[in-house]
């Protein structure tokens, strides 16, 4: 019988859970939907609920000893409070007491970019780095930073809002309230929006890169402009941090050449650094397998 933590990594749209032993040994995935509800707190049940049915739905094999939950929005990982979500909508959750006394197990919370850290930083991408900047573009864009192989979190809890960095002026609002954000550009819901207004098709950022590498030229046009307000965005923080290596991950990473190659050299271009641009080892399971990490330290 195997010891393990069950880590969840909720999302907009789907939760990804992994059954995990110690040095990141994975034994067992799953993926289930993430339930949302207009009033927060249904929301925050339905999160409860999916903790105890991952503990349910172990393999076999295993004895789930922990929890870990990665979630998104301002989290105080210190005291396991999920602070806000603008996504999620609700407001000073106690999710580690909550799981606690739902499942008698201890369990640590996580924001989900600070997880895809924690994996990228222990096993991925970024191992071996003192210092790293990890960015998830999909829906949104942050970012997590690495230093001195702990992950920071800042005073307030909302270190790499890397997404709300402006990147043109004049620009498109963003949700934030300033305009012309990395966000309002780079993200995959920005690319959707540019292609739908340029030709009034409504495809999403993975059929825009396919069109990218097919030589459609609107496709290219906001891809490009896109890579090119990524990489402005990574001067700025390189500048600022100096960091050993920028690691993205997301749903627009998994572009891979067709991102990389070109944000590696535009970014080269505006900074004279060779700074290295690494896609995450982890790909989408970052999230769950850093909440796992963090759950295993919170055990001892």
């Amino acid at each position: 019988m195997h010891e393990v933590v069950a880590a969840l990594d909720v999302g907009g749209t789907r939760t990804k859970i992994s059954y995990q032993g110690r040095g990141i040994l994975p034994h067992g995935r799953q993926t289930v939907p993430t339930v949302r509800y207009p009033e927060a707190a249904d929301t925050v049940a339905a999160v409860i609920e999916s903790v105890e049915r991952a503990i349910a739905t172990a393999p076999a094999d295993t004895k789930v000893v922990g929890i870990g939950l990665a979630v998104p929005g301002i989290v105080d990982e210190e005291h396991g409070i999920a602070i806000s979500s603008g996504n999620l909508a609700w407001s000073e959750v106690p999710f580690a007491e909550m799981i606690q006394e739902a499942t008698g197990l201890r369990a640590s919370i996580s924001n989900d970019l600070r997880a895809g850290a924690r994996a990228e930083s222990a096993s991925g991408a970024a191992a071996g780095c003192r210092s790293a900047m990890f960015v998830p573009i999909g829906t949104g864009i942050g970012a997590a930073l690495v230093f001195d192989g702990s992950v920071w979190a800042g005073p307030h809890h909302r270190a790499g809002e890397l997404g709300h960095v402006v990147v043109e002026t004049p620009g498109d609002p963003c949700t934030c309230g300033r305009s012309g954000c990395l966000e309002t550009v780079a993200s995959a819901g920005a690319l959707r929006r540019r292609y739908r207004e340029a030709t009034g098709e409504d495809v999403d950022a993975a059929e825009i890169s396919r069109r990218v590498a097919a030589g459609d030229d609107t496709a290219r046009l906001v891809w490009n402009h896109a890579i090119t307000a990524i990489a402005t965005a990574f001067d700025w923080a390189d500048t600022l941090l100096d960091l050993d290596v920028i690691v993205v991950g997301g749903g627009v990473a998994m572009a891979g050449d067709l991102l990389f190659d070109p944000l590696t050299a535009e970014f080269h271009r505006l900074t004279g650094r060779d700074t290295p641009i690494r896609p995450a080892a982890h790909a989408d399971w970052a999230g769950a397998v850093g909440a796992g990490i963090r759950a295993w330290e919170r055990l001892g």
